[in-house]
């Protein structure tokens, strides 16, 4: 199974490689990375050997299209993360998490590549726990500008919407299921090996 992993470099991405390392020993991995702030080629030091670093952009089509053709799943963990950036300058973020996004799930519906998105972005969702996943999507809502609504909810309308092969709607775990207005942060459970 060849996988490519976009955001690999980071400090959560790079964990997963080594996970998937270890539980697949003979997985071929590519990695994905623009290498920016939160990106560290060191991070990938100790598996070189098993591991293909790509540094480029998920935003670049002729970067992401090969990529994906030759790949039997996308795991994306790239993200601009560090909101506080966003106040200064909100154009990276729009760049990698929506466009990067969009570029990528365009990517995957062109080659039928499975796709699993993992997000860490926090948002708050007005939701109603006996909501079916064909209903209006729920209400999304963040202290936190200006793309962790959009960028899952962008992966929920390609799963949903477009009826992409192999890509399953997130789901969403919440602190508690009792409140119908919660913080809740996104979920994007990884069963892509199994």
């Amino acid at each position: 199974m060849h996988v490519l992993i976009t955001g690999g470099a980071g400090f959560i991405g790079a964990n997963f490689v080594h996970q998937t390392l270890v539980r697949h020993p003979d997985a071929k991995i590519t990695v994905l990375d623009k290498l920016t702030y939160a990106g560290n080629p060191l991070s990938l030091a100790d598996v070189t050997d098993k591991v293909t670093l790509v540094k480029g952009d998920i935003a670049d089509r002729d970067t992401v299209d090969p990529l994906v053709a030759d790949a039997d799943v996308v795991v994306h963990f790239a993200a601009e993360s560090h909101n506080d950036n966003s106040l200064r300058d909100p154009s990276p973020f729009i760049k990698t998490n929506l466009v990067g996004t969009f570029t990528l799930l365009e990517a995957v519906r062109a080659h039928g590549t499975r796709f699993h998105h993992i997000s860490t972005d926090e948002f708050t969702v007005t939701w109603s726990w006996t909501t079916q996943l064909s209903s209006p999507p729920p209400l999304l809502t963040t202290p936190h500008p200006p793309t962790p609504p959009p960028r899952p909810a962008l992966t929920c309308w390609y799963a949903l919407g477009c009826g992409l092969s192999g890509l399953r709607p997130p789901s969403l775990t919440a602190p508690t299921t009792t409140a119908p207005i919660s913080t809740l942060r996104s979920s994007f459970h990884v069963r892509l090996l199994t």
